[in-house]
C-alpha cells in the first residue's frame, strides 16, 4: 500500500488545489507528514486523506476553517456538538428570513396580478383581502397632507423596537368615514404597509381584519378628485367603516408632483 502522497497526487485524488493544501499547512489546519529537506516537497500520509475528506465535509456544512480546526483538534467531539447546535440555530434564523422574504415576494405577485385584473378607474368593484397590518401615524389638527405625519413615521420606523418589522413599499391613508360619505377626503392617519404580522406588539401597528372591501380607484389627492360613484353606495351607512386609500405602485417617481398625481385604491370595509 502506498504510504505517502505528494501534493500533486493529493490534488488529483481529492480535487484540492496545491494552493489550498499549502494554505492548510500555513494556518496549521493540516501539516504534511513529512517534508523533503533538500527539495522542500511535502508528502502526506495515507491516514491524512481521511482528515482532508473530513475537512471538506465540514466545509460543506459551512463551518469556517477556524471552527474546523477546533473540531478536529478536540478528541471528545464536544466542540463539534456545540458547533452543530449553533449551526442549527443559524440555519433556523436563515430559514425564517428566507420564508419571510418569499412571503413578501408572493405578496407583491398577488398585488400585481390583482392590479392587472382590475384596470378600470372610477368604477366600484368588490375585492377580498386577508388580514393586513399597517404601520400608521395619526395626523395632527391642521397638518398638511404631505411630509408631516410621514416624516414622523419614518423617524419612528428607525426606532430599535421596529427593527424586526418587514415593510412593503406601499403607503396610504386611513380616511375619515363620515367626511368621505359627504364627498370629502380627509386622512386621519398616514401608513406604510407591512408584509406580515409584527413579531410582537408594537406601537403604531394597526391590524386590518380580513374581509370584503368595496374598492374604487381615483386620484384622491387632486382637488377635483372623483369619488362620487361611491357616495350612493355609502349613503345608508350608520356605523363608521374602515376606509383605506392605498397607493397603487405603478411608478418609481417619488417626487412631490408624482405623489399628488398618484392613483389610490380606496377600500371600504363591508
Amino acid at each position: 500500500m502506498k504510504e505517502f502522497f505528494s501534493i500533486g497526487e493529493i490534488s488529483h485524488l481529492l480535487g484540492l488545489s496545491s494552493h489550498t493544501l499549502r494554505y492548510y499547512d500555513k494556518i496549521g489546519l493540516l501539516q504534511p507528514a513529512s517534508v523533503n529537506e533538500q527539495t522542500g516537497y511535502r508528502f502526506y500520509a495515507y491516514h491524512q486523506l481521511f482528515t482532508l475528506e473530513r475537512i471538506r465535509h465540514l466545509q460543506h456544512l459551512e463551518f469556517s476553517l477556524e471552527e474546523i480546526q477546533a473540531i478536529i483538534s478536540d478528541t471528545t467531539m464536544d466542540t463539534f456538538r456545540n458547533l452543530l447546535s449553533g449551526k442549527k440555530e443559524e440555519l433556523d434564523r436563515e430559514i425564517s428570513r428566507l420564508t419571510t422574504l418569499r412571503g413578501t415576494v408572493e405578496q407583491y405577485q398577488r398585488y400585481y396580478q390583482r392590479s392587472d385584473e382590475q384596470m378600470l378607474f372610477n368604477v366600484p368593484f368588490k375585492a377580498h383581502f386577508e388580514t393586513r397590518y399597517l404601520f400608521a401615524e395619526a395626523y395632527r389638527p391642521g397638518e398638511s397632507l404631505y411630509g408631516t405625519a410621514g416624516y414622523r413615521l419614518m423617524v419612528r420606523k428607525s426606532a430599535p423596537d421596529c427593527s424586526d418589522l418587514n415593510f412593503l413599499r406601499q403607503i396610504g391613508f386611513l380616511l375619515d368615514h363620515d367626511e368621505f360619505k359627504s364627498g370629502r377626503v380627509r386622512p386621519t392617519h398616514y401608513f406604510m404597509m407591512l408584509a406580515n404580522a409584527p413579531p410582537e406588539s408594537c406601537e403604531n401597528v394597526q391590524m386590518v381584519p380580513a374581509g370584503d372591501f368595496l374598492c374604487f380607484r381615483s386620484h384622491i389627492l387632486k382637488r377635483d378628485a372623483e369619488i362620487s360613484p361611491l357616495l350612493p353606495l355609502l349613503s345608508c351607512d350608520q356605523v363608521p367603516r374602515l376606509v383605506l386609500a392605498c397607493e397603487l405602485e405603478d411608478s418609481t417617481d417619488d417626487s412631490v408632483q408624482a405623489f399628488t398625481q398618484s392613483c389610490f385604491e380606496i377600500q371600504i370595509q363591508l
